[in-house]
């Protein structure tokens, strides 16, 4: 499990890297970031109006999981399972 918080508007958000499988990529693997759906709430707005950092911070975000999903700190292959169902 690797976390990696981002600071936005001086807030701490919970994002976390996970190593998945892209069937989409014959196999191939990668890893993605993903964070708690509050991180999105908090950089909507900015995003919305073109502002450079919260464009950038969206772009390095693969998923916003359910509000607080992360803050359970899931396993990975929980994780993976949650993305899994979500995605398909």
């Amino acid at each position: 499990m690797t976390v990696d918080p981002i600071v936005y508007n001086g807030k701490e958000y919970v994002t976390r890297w996970v190593h998945l499988m892209n069937v989409e990529y014959h196999g191939q693997a990668e890893n993605v970031r993903v964070a708690d759906y509050e991180l999105w709430v908090a950089i909507e707005d900015d995003y919305n109006d073109n502002v450079l950092e919260a464009v950038e911070i969206d772009n390095g975000i693969y998923y916003y999981c359910d509000s607080g999903f992360l803050a359970g700190e899931p396993t990975d292959d929980e994780l993976r399972e949650y993305l899994r169902e979500a995605l398909t």
